[in-house]
């Protein structure tokens, strides 16, 4: 049979060359080298890279909505499966990042949570006034519910992040317990909250900026995640379709055709890599 090396070496190079001249994008794939290599872990480097690619890509979505018409169908997804990624391993670093990652996107869109609970200009107890129009008194209802459980989730993801790290980043620790503390200090009552939405919706409007900087600001320090990358239309696009165009690549490297060992294991070796990390001696001979 005649071997698919050509081919898939072919597909490589123009995989690559989708980002290759767009600066920020080729920054971003250095972060996700950086990142990606600085802890241990017995996964393949590439599994790891798709990993917090995808992350990274989640935690955008919020900017990325109007752009790409993100849903289900467009989530960023698989390659990390298809690289070897077990999804109910949890390795303390990445339990990290996920939960902070989480927390930032939760936060991102939680004054538009509660911006809408408040729209109509209904508390809670005019959603239980039958003498309000049913329908408005509906929509205040499931607004406000989601702002709620959105906070509550803040909470939560916080308190997890807390937890871990307190075995190996003890100032991390630290600095997450004294900003949750703040979160909590104007929640007197967590079983009242919902009844009280609108004295925390007053706090969140004057502290929200600088409480949401603090947690960004502590993400890029201790963990160098949660970068501000504000990526364009044309790289949000050419995000999606790289990261499909690998996805494809694996997929044909996990199939039954013909491609010599040494073939697979560099492309997989190289795969989400900048261009200037490609551009060595070791590849010269195959890309």
């Amino acid at each position: 049979m005649v071997k698919a090396d050509n081919l898939v070496l072919l597909m490589k190079r123009k995989i690559d060359n989708l980002a290759a001249s767009d600066e920020k994008l080729q920054h971003f794939l250095e972060w996700l080298d950086c990142k990606s290599s600085s802890f241990e872990s017995f996964y393949k480097p590439a599994a790891i890279r798709a990993l917090y690619f995808e992350m990274t890509l989640d935690s955008e979505q919020n900017n990325l909505d109007n752009a790409l018409e993100w849903d289900s169908e467009n989530t960023l997804s698989g390659l990390d499966n298809a690289l070897g990624w077990d999804s109910e391993d949890s390795l303390d670093d990445i339990e990290i990042d996920w939960l902070l990652n989480h927390a930032l996107t939760n936060t991102l869109v939680l004054s538009d949570d509660l911006a809408n609970a408040f729209f109509q200009g209904l508390d809670a107890t005019d959603i239980l006034d039958e003498t309000i129009d049913k329908s408005s008194r509906g929509q205040a209802l499931v607004a406000r519910d989601d702002a709620w459980c959105n906070i509550a989730d803040i909470d939560d993801f916080l308190i997890n992040a807390i937890d871990l790290t307190s075995s190996f980043q003890p100032e991390l620790k630290t600095a997450l317990q004294l900003l949750r503390d703040k979160l909590n200090e104007a929640i007197p009552e967590w079983e009242n909250l919902f009844e009280k939405l609108e004295g925390f919706g007053e706090w969140w409007e004057k502290n929200s900026q600088a409480w949401t900087e603090q947690l960004i600001a502590l993400m890029i320090e201790h963990r160098n995640i949660g970068h501000k990358w504000q990526f364009s239309y044309r790289q949000a696009k050419l995000l999606q379709q790289y990261y499909n165009s690998n996805k494809l690549l694996v997929n044909c490297l996990n199939s039954d055709c013909n491609i010599s060992d040494k073939v697979r294991q560099t492309i997989e070796h190289n795969l989400l890599l900048p261009i200037s990390k490609l551009e060595t001696e070791n590849n010269k001979d195959i890309f």
